[in-house]
């Protein structure tokens, strides 16, 4: 259901223009990032020919990550210091924290971090997570940090995207990623048996539509409200089996309490006892 709703986004969501919003075109925003590259490898032909993207409107524009943000890989578990090395101790994301649309940080680790990694590594709101893989359903996982913890930095495992324009949604990025974005990530992602990753190469070269302004916020808020429907729905649903059964159990009691019958003994006195039966 999620995917559909995604779909809708996808140029069915958003009109062109909503009040309280700047209306600027994708190519405007890309040109103020300098000289366009090439937006679509050859690579990619499969993928943006899927029929779920195969028709964007007019006025989106593709992009791939790179060229709407700096990505950049975390810190090594274990790497070897050098004796004048300063070691600072700082939480740390793992793949165990970044799942697909949302953060669990219920168990945060500790690393030791030189000044200058801490520096390049730590995470500011807004930053893009994504996992280099595992298992199949990890790959290319994320969601947004917001700046839930203070010096935070992240392993060599998790990528980090900041982009570069603060017109840009980083909501939007990573739910296009967590969606349309894994059929790309199965297609490059390196596969052996029942394991598969991608290395930043493959990440930079994710294809992104992007709306213009006005529309990336109106999507948003259009798939976080029918994301919620949805998830109360499906709470609801979730809910239906243990009514059932309790339902069951006490449709049992009532019967062999004699609940049930009881109306009709009361208009047939004369009926003869089980124990006679007996």
């Amino acid at each position: 259901m999620k995917d559909n709703l995604l779909s809708g986004g996808v140029g069915e969501l958003g009109p062109h223009e909503q009040e309280g919003f700047r209306e600027e075109s994708p190519e405007q925003l890309l040109s103020r990032l300098g000289s366009f590259q090439p937006l679509l490898l050859e690579r990619m032909e499969d993928f943006l020919s899927s029929p779920e993207l195969e028709h964007i409107p007019p006025s989106w524009q593709w992009s791939t990550l790179s060229e709407i943000a700096a990505i950049k890989g975390g810190l090594t578990k274990g790497k070897k210091r050098k004796e004048t090395d300063k070691l600072l101790t700082v939480p740390y994301l793992r793949v165990a924290n970044v799942q697909r649309g949302f953060l669990d940080l219920e168990e945060i680790r500790y690393i030791q971090a030189t000044e200058d990694e801490l520096n390049q590594l730590k995470l500011i709101s807004g930053d893009i997570l994504f996992t280099e893989g595992g298992d199949r359903d990890k790959l290319g996982r994320g969601w947004i940090w917001a700046g839930e913890i203070k010096e935070c930095i992240h392993q060599n495992h998790v990528f980090r995207a900041r982009l570069y324009l603060q017109e840009l949604s980083p909501k939007l990025i990573s739910l296009y990623s967590n969606s349309f974005g894994q059929k790309y990530f199965l297609g490059v992602g390196k596969q052996t048996t029942n394991l598969a990753s991608i290395n930043l190469t493959k990440l930079s070269n994710l294809p992104i539509p992007i709306p213009p302004l006005n529309e990336q916020h109106r999507i948003v808020t259009k798939i976080e409200a029918l994301t919620t429907r949805s998830r109360k729905a499906r709470a609801a649903l979730d809910a239906i089996p243990p009514l059932l059964d309790q339902f069951r159990q006490s449709v049992l009691a009532d019967a062999f309490r004699g609940d049930l019958t009881a109306d009709w003994r009361a208009q047939n006195p004369d009926v003869e006892p089980a124990g006679k039966l007996l």
